[in-house]
């Protein structure tokens, strides 16, 4: 057992002394009593048994005393926060403000029955003074005992897990006798004593309970405190490592499935980084061959108009070389037959100089000349008749070409607009399937990342379950142990007292056996006598 701090002011000495926190510690870091009159007592939060967890924030469970005692003593003035672990398994933090302890002096707490000092008020606790301080549990029991107004002493707190707490003493039970001795009149200071003893054996309480007064006696076995206490303390800190390593676990495999499903999310955004490449590359390879596909077409379209042009041009050379042929063919006919009338006409003059003599002969030549004549008015007609054909035709010939020319344009004007409209509809086909790939693309992306988010909900869901069940099943083992080492403290401390009980008859018979052999011996020596 330790008192933090354990400093007496010197006289001699000018500097303040160092304060504390008025707590006594166990090497377990278990509170064993709270000393009367400290900065722990003036509270009114501390109980014996709570185990110290945290100093300032800082883990302080599994450690020695003797390495933290530094971090209890200070400055008189100075704050501090104790966080302590309640038997009930409760977290507490409390503030303290440091100060000088008061050291209870030796004989202060006698066996000396003493009337109840009139300045008591009811139901509070005495006042912490240097020549009477306030009195407060031994190691032994595990109780806290108040004289009231009416001079009863009554059980104002029982430490959790304690053998007062195991053998049914509760809060408001009034003592009224200490091993068959009656307390009426007792201090506190009167009854602590007897009760706390050497720390050893045990102790018979009788105490009245409730509204009816109705008298229990319990019979307790001291000095079982402190090992409760240490047990507590022991399973408290085997909790506070089962904790940790549960937390560890839960954040080590929160660390592996966050690590996995970043590695998933990167192996997928990959992948959809792949398939929006191909996807890109897809539609500018149907870009490029629909380009193509046009430039094709065009090209096709101008070799078709240069083809029908060169058709065209051909046809219209042979018809203008056809009608230039039969228009020659024509007036050669009309030509030669001019020269033959003209060389009948000719032949006939001649003739008719020669043959002026012959008179009697003219009506015979006017009737030779006159086809001659009709023959040339013939070959006039021909001509005539020739030219105009020519000339027909030379116009029907012009406007075929012009017609053709129409077609031409017109044939030129369709397959432009035909290659226009069949670009277009590529290009827009292109586009319709670039922007479906790409809606493919975005509900591929979307599924993927819902599919993340709920993977990762249902991990992180898992997580938390598997944490509260791991919590679930420490806070049943902790219960367990503290409910099988309630028992086996029970088992024990009823052993112990069936030993006791049986060491006292055995003491009681042994010594009944002395008295008789010593007055048979006696007896024996006055018969001889």
């Amino acid at each position: 057992m330790f008192l933090i701090p354990n400093i007496i002011p010197s006289p001699t000495h000018a500097r303040p002394p160092p304060a504390g926190i008025g707590l006594k510690l166990n090497s377990k870091l278990s509170v064993v009593e709270v000393v009367p009159g400290g900065a722990a007592d003036a509270t009114g939060q501390f109980s014996v048994g709570d185990a110290v967890t945290h100093i300032d924030s800082k883990l302080v469970s599994g450690q020695k005393l003797a390495d933290i005692t530094h971090l209890l003593i200070g400055s008189e003035g100075s704050k501090v926060d104790i966080t302590v672990l309640k038997g009930s398994g409760e977290s507490t933090t409390i503030k303290l403000v440091r100060k000088p302890t008061p050291i209870q002096q030796p004989g202060t707490a006698a066996a000396v029955a003493q009337p109840p000092p009139k300045s008591e008020g009811p139901s509070k606790p005495i006042t912490a003074k240097p020549d009477a301080p306030k009195p407060q549990s031994k190691p032994g029991i595990g109780i806290l005992i108040q004289r009231s107004a009416t001079g009863e002493l009554s059980i104002t707190e029982v430490a959790p897990g304690g053998i007062a707490a195991r053998s049914g003493v509760r809060v408001g039970d009034v003592l009224t006798h200490i091993d068959a001795r009656s307390v009426v009149g007792y201090t506190v200071r009167d009854a602590v004593p007897l009760i706390a003893g050497d720390g050893r054996g045990s102790v018979r309480l009788l105490l009245l309970r409730g509204e009816s007064k109705s008298q229990v006696e319990v019979t307790l076995h001291r000095g079982g405190v402190e090992e409760a206490v240490n047990e507590t303390a022991q399973r408290h800190d085997e909790a506070l490592a089962a904790r940790r390593d549960a937390e560890q676990r839960a954040r080590k495999e929160a660390e592996e499935n966050a690590q996995r499903e970043i590695e998933s999310a990167q192996s997928r955004h990959e992948e959809t980084l792949r398939l929006r490449k191909e996807a890109e590359e897809h539609a500018i390879r149907e870009q490029i061959r629909a380009q193509q596909e046009a430039e094709d077409a065009a090209r096709a379209h101008e070799e078709a108009l240069q083809l029908r042009m060169a058709a065209e041009e051909k046809a219209r050379k042979e018809a203008l070389e056809i009608a230039s042929r039969s228009a020659a063919e024509e007036a050669r006919r009309s030509e030669t037959m001019a020269q033959q009338v003209s060389a009948q006409g000719i032949t006939l003059e001649h003739e008719t100089q020669f043959t002026a003599p012959l008179e009697h002969q003219r009506p015979q030549a006017k009737a030779y000349a006159a086809p001659v004549d009709d023959s040339l008015q013939d070959a006039g007609a021909v001509r005539q008749h020739a030219e105009e054909a020519a000339s027909i035709e030379a116009n029907e010939a012009a406007r075929k070409h012009a017609e053709q020319q129409r077609l031409k344009e017109e044939a030129e004007d369709k397959a432009e607009q035909e290659a226009e409209e069949r670009a277009l509809r590529e290009a827009q086909e292109a586009a319709r399937k670039h922007a479906e790939q790409q809606r493919l693309l975005e509900e591929a992306e979307d599924k993927a990342e819902r599919e993340a988010e709920q993977r990762a909900l249902l991990e992180a869901q898992e997580a938390a379950r598997k944490h509260a069940e791991a919590q679930r099943l420490q806070e049943e083992a902790e219960e367990r142990s503290a409910k099988e080492a309630e028992e086996r403290a029970l088992r024990e401390a009823d052993e112990a007292a069936r030993q006791h009980a049986e060491a006292q008859r055995l003491k009681e018979e042994a010594e009944e056996r002395a008295a008789k052999e010593a007055e048979a011996k006696a007896k024996a020596e006055a018969e001889e006598a």
